[in-house]
């Protein structure tokens, strides 16, 4: 319960700060006036970011990638340990089953139908993820991989 919680919280206040609606909030009035003149010069810009939600499930999650035009692509790596929600979410008749590591490494690329980039876009990605999996009964451990494209 309390990583739901710090998860919500967590969402609510991002979604807060660095919402994209114009003169919402502290962040986008000095966006737009102090940042915007000199972001809208640059061809190319680099972006960084990290995910707050898998820091409450105790793992990490960041990303970096660039910006051009109305192209954005990047990279994210995470790490985490799945709960019995997301396990049972990601895995069939998996109630036995201790999930103590869930790595993954995405590359993404987005095409924005704006020039600024923001509202809709359509998007891709390509995953590959690692996972550990202990039968609890049976403390037999297996390792096993999978990539997929979204």
């Amino acid at each position: 319960m309390r990583q739901t919680l710090i998860t919500v919280i967590a969402f609510i206040a991002c979604n807060s700060i660095f919402s994209q609606t114009e003169n919402k909030n502290l962040f986008n009035r000095f966006y737009k006036n102090h940042l915007k003149v000199n972001v809208e010069k640059k061809d190319i810009q680099l972006f960084a970011e990290v995910n707050p939600q898998f820091f409450a499930f105790g793992g990490f999650g960041a990303g970096a990638g660039l910006e051009f035009s109305r192209v954005q692509a990047g990279f994210i790596y995470l790490y985490t340990k799945l709960t019995p929600t997301f396990r049972d979410a990601i895995f069939d008749n998996a109630k036995s089953l201790d999930v103590p590591k869930n790595t993954a490494a995405e590359i993404f690329a987005n095409v924005f139908l704006r020039k600024d980039r923001k509202g809709l876009y359509v998007g891709s990605i390509l995953s590959y993820d690692s996972y550990s999996v202990i039968d609890t009964l049976s403390k037999k451990k297996e390792d096993f991989n999978k990539t997929y494209l979204v």
